[in-house]
């Protein structure tokens, strides 16, 4: 069997926060009482890597706990 390099992706993102209205925008709600969504963004960004596994299990973990 050919030995097969592993890639790792890496991406940065901002932290965003929702503060309100969370699914309104989602139908039918939106469709019946309109929508509306207050996000904020901070000085603070999200890390992902993500790397392929040999079980093909998905596994989170939280570096920064």
């Amino acid at each position: 069997m050919a030995n097969k390099e592993k890639k790792l992706f890496c991406a940065k993102a901002p932290l965003r926060l929702g503060l309100a209205g969370g699914g309104s925008d989602l139908s039918p709600f939106s469709e019946k009482y309109g929508g509306c969504i207050l996000n904020a963004t901070i000085n603070l960004f999200v890390h992902v890597f993500i790397e392929p596994t040999n079980d093909n299990l998905i596994s989170f973990e939280a570096t920064d706990i």
